[in-house]
């Protein structure tokens, strides 16, 4: 990794993603946004532009990256499994969570 890169660190829905343009994300769904519409990370907690380094306390005041949502997306499916041993219990359960996909659009 070139250490002269463009990147920062921002908390979507409680977790933390190191970010660089023209790259995409999986975050968690977000329900009110269609494809194609865009949506502003504001919670920066450092931001790295060749030698110099921004650090938030706990965030950036007046940053803002432009996100664009490009794909709504379903992850691998899991199974739950309940087993009660001697009791003849057994029950399964199958989950897939939801994703929105987004592309990080503005240069930092």
């Amino acid at each position: 990794m070139n250490s002269l890169m463009k990147y920062a660190v921002v908390q979507i829905s409680g977790k933390q993603f190191i970010i660089k343009k023209d790259k995409w994300y999986d975050i968690d769904f977000i329900l009110k946004r269609n494809l194609g519409e865009c949506l502003f990370l504001q919670k920066i907690l450092l931001f790295r532009k060749e030698n110099k380094i921004q650090l938030g306390q706990p965030f950036l005041e007046k940053s803002k990256i432009l996100a664009k949502i490009f794909q709504k997306i379903r992850g691998e499916k899991i199974t739950i499994l309940k087993i009660k041993p001697k009791k003849n219990y057994i029950r399964t359960k199958g989950h897939r969570q939801n994703y929105t996909r987004v592309k990080i659009i503005n240069s930092f």
